[in-house]
């Protein structure tokens, strides 16, 4: 989730044959490794869903295997289009959030569906939310809960507020959370893009990185590392992408927007750009773009004999 991370260390007993992926247009990178290489994909499209680890399972921590299984397989259920959301990344002690629980079934039968929320002690007020009921196929339903994040919180502190999805027939359970910091930089409405895509070879492709702090706070300094294949060099035989980074003040209300041209090769590019405020905040964006080979269309002549 933004503002977060988790960290696990894989510990392989066998030899190390794993890869880093590239995710296709539409597709999350839901881990990544030490190099932040993408080794877990996720996405959704109509009513399919799909999970794809490049690593063994067995690498994972014995503890964290069930967690990482129950999110994998609610993101794969029925239910797994759902979300929990808050209006905001950070904000003041003493203010409003909005969270949004968002149900969809897009399942081909009814679901029997019940949800509930943990709040914790930092939200001040905040309603408490138990629900039961049964959502057809492709049906939705939506609940929204203000509450006030608590008086007195240290600027920086998480609040993680947890919503429990349970598609009752099937017996399957797990979460959604929404993170929220009290008196922190909020770089969340930053936004990452390339244009023109598709793009004709040998066309400049210019990348637009668009820098937001939406949070109370300073951030002192925010920084940003962009790298991805649509970087890869053309000539030189390591074939690794390059990168492009910035650093610099973005104080609370502020923007900055960088641009850079490139040349990519032909084919699908993908770039991704990690941000982070200074204080433990940290994000990801990412953009493709597609540069086209020339097409020809030649006449055929035949002759029968």
């Amino acid at each position: 989730p933004p503002n977060t991370t988790c960290t696990w260390p894989l510990t392989y007993p066998f030899r190390n044959w794993s890869d880093g992926l590239v995710p296709s247009p539409g597709t999350a990178a839901l881990l990544r490794d030490g190099n932040r290489h993408a080794i877990a994909l996720a996405r959704r499209e109509g009513r399919r869903a799909t999970v794809f680890f490049s690593f063994p399972w067995e690498a994972l921590p014995e503890e964290a295997r069930p967690e990482v299984l129950r999110q994998a397989v609610g993101y794969l259920s029925w239910l797994g289009g759902s979300y929990f959301r808050a209006d905001r990344g950070a904000a003041a002690p003493g203010a409003t959030v909005t969270y949004t629980l968002h149900l969809v079934n897009d399942g081909p039968a009814p679901a029997t569906t019940a949800v509930s929320t943990t709040f914790p002690a930092e939200l001040g007020t905040a309603p408490t939310l138990a629900w039961t009921g049964v959502l057809p196929p492709g049906g939705a339903l939506t609940f929204t809960l203000p509450v006030t994040l608590a008086e007195g919180l240290l600027p920086g502190t998480v609040v993680p507020h947890t919503a429990r999805i349970a598609l009752v027939e099937q017996g399957i359970v797990f979460s959604r959370t929404a993170w929220v910091r009290a008196g922190a930089p909020d770089l969340g409405p930053s936004a990452l893009g390339c244009t023109p895509s598709p793009a004709e070879p040998g066309a400049a492709v210019t990348c637009t990185l668009h820098l937001e702090n939406a949070g109370p706070a300073d951030a002192l300094p925010a920084t940003a590392e962009v790298t991805g294949t649509l970087f890869w060099r053309a000539s030189g035989s390591s074939g690794m992408p390059g990168t492009w980074t910035w650093s610099g003040p973005l104080p609370a209300g502020g923007a900055v927007a960088l641009t850079r041209p490139f040349t990519p090769p032909v084919g699908m590019g993908y770039v991704v750009a990690f941000l982070a405020d200074g204080v433990g905040g940290q994000w990801e964006r990412a953009a493709w773009a597609e540069v086209r080979p020339w097409r020809a269309y030649l006449p055929v002549v035949m002759k029968s004999l």
